[in-house]
């Protein structure tokens, strides 16, 4: 598992932009000077590796990647015939949560949550920019347990299993509802994957935040 650390260069006007707050007012400065203060313990990283697809079988489910078995049809669907996959996961950093941990004022809490989801984005784009360039340039599918109901949030256990130690070296860990400290944090499967399977197109709700393609429902019952 390689741990790649990302370069933490938010753009204020950005933040300021979207939370609402005009340049130069005292929310604007606070908020600035908070910003001054995250970006000192601000650590972002991802992590990845490559696992040898041992076994995929879509109608029972059963998944076997690295040595660790897995159960989700539609993970067994996307990975049958696959010799390997990556699995992944990003974070904000244990630094940078521990610090806002910290922080007793409701309000600058949610400024400081901000600031983790901005730390959360520099390391996905460094993941990206990593794997693209020295790892596989071609089509890919993600998915992430607990992002659809075929593969539940329990999966994350054998997942973490996979990644060995790296959660540790970087401070993650999952709690015992199975989700991921520092709560700013993503993880994953990617796979190779000619159509660019994406989570969302199958999940309907309408009001995540991180959506990043529209439900097709077509496809969703197709998939399941």
């Amino acid at each position: 598992m390689q741990i790649i650390p990302a370069e933490f260069e938010p753009d204020p006007d950005a933040l300021l932009g979207a939370l609402g707050f005009e340049p130069g007012s005292d929310g604007a400065d606070d908020f600035l000077a908070m910003l001054r203060e995250g970006s000192k313990h601000a650590r972002p990283r991802a992590a990845i590796g490559a696992e040898r697809v041992e076994a995929a079988d879509p109608a029972t489910g059963r998944v076997v990647i690295g040595g660790i078995e897995f159960q989700s049809k539609l993970l067994a669907k996307n990975v049958a015939g696959l010799e390997a996959v990556w699995p992944f996961f990003l974070t904000c950093g244990r630094e940078a949560y521990d610090w806002a941990q910290s922080i007793t004022d409701p309000f600058e809490r949610f400024l400081a949550d901000e600031i983790l989801q901005s730390a959360l984005d520099a390391a996905t784009v460094a993941f990206n920019r990593h794997f693209e360039e020295h790892i596989h340039g071609g089509k890919t599918g993600i998915m992430n347990p607990g992002s659809l109901p075929d593969w539940p949030i329990e999966q994350q256990r054998p997942l973490f299993d996979l990644f060995g130690a790296a959660p540790g070296e970087v401070g993650l860990c999952l709690t015992d509802a199975m989700l991921m400290l520092p709560n700013k944090s993503g993880s994953g499967i990617r796979f190779a994957s000619e159509n660019g399977f994406v989570n969302c197109r199958l999940c309907p709700r309408a009001t995540c935040p991180n959506r990043r393609a529209e439900h097709d429902q077509t496809m969703a019952a197709l998939a399941m």
